[in-house]
C-alpha cells in the first residue's frame, strides 16, 4: 500500500513537470512567433542603405542565415545555398546576416552575383542575433510568407533538406 501511494505521487509528480515543461516551451516558441509579425528592426545592407527587416520579408518565403565571412562553414553554407537557387520557392528573399566589420561583409558579399532577392546584411550589435537566440554560425531560420518558423538550423546544412519545408509552396 505504501509502495503504491509513493509511485502514485512520483508519477502525479513526473506528469506535473512534464506538463510545466511543455507549457514553458510552447510560451517560448508564441513568444519567438510573435516576435517576427511585430519586428521593426532595421540593417544596414552592405552595398546600399539600411532596410527595415519587417519590409523585406512581409509576403515572403525567407531564409535568414546568420554568417561569419571567416568561417569556412559559413562560406560554404552560402555558396551552396545560392547555387540551389532554382530549388526555391517564388516570391523567395534569402538574407545572409552578420555581425563581423561591414567592409569584410561587403567584400565577402562581391564574391557572388548580385541578385535582388540576396541580401548581406550587416548587425553590428548583434540585434537580431540576440533577438532570435542564434548562438552558433551558421545558423538558418526558415520562414514562411506569413513570417511563421519553418525550423531553425544550427551549423552547416545542405539546401535539399532547407527545401523539403517549402514543397507546399512550390
Amino acid at each position: 500500500m505504501k509502495k503504491t501511494i509513493i509511485l502514485s505521487s512520483f508519477l502525479v509528480l513526473m506528469i506535473s513537470l512534464f506538463y510545466q515543461i511543455n507549457l514553458l516551451w510552447s510560451k517560448q516558441e508564441a513568444q519567438k512567433q510573435l516576435l517576427f509579425s511585430n519586428l521593426d528592426l532595421s540593417l544596414e545592407e552592405v552595398h546600399t542603405k539600411a532596410l527595415n527587416i519587417q519590409d523585406l520579408l512581409a509576403n515572403k518565403n525567407a531564409q535568414l542565415v546568420f554568417i561569419n565571412p571567416e568561417c569556412e562553414y559559413c562560406q560554404d553554407e552560402v555558396a551552396a545555398l545560392l547555387n540551389y537557387s532554382g530549388l526555391y520557392p517564388v516570391d523567395n528573399k534569402i538574407l545572409f546576416i552578420s555581425g563581423a566589420p561591414k567592409e569584410q561583409v561587403k567584400d565577402f558579399s562581391l564574391s557572388y552575383a548580385k541578385r535582388p532577392d540576396v541580401y548581406f546584411l550587416h548587425d553590428s550589435s548583434y540585434l537580431l542575433s540576440n533577438l532570435l537566440a542564434v548562438k552558433a554560425v551558421p545558423s538558418i531560420i526558415l520562414l514562411d510568407k506569413n513570417s511563421k518558423v519553418l525550423a531553425r538550423i544550427n551549423g552547416e546544412t545542405k539546401p535539399e533538406y532547407l527545401f523539403n519545408f517549402y514543397q507546399d509552396e512550390k
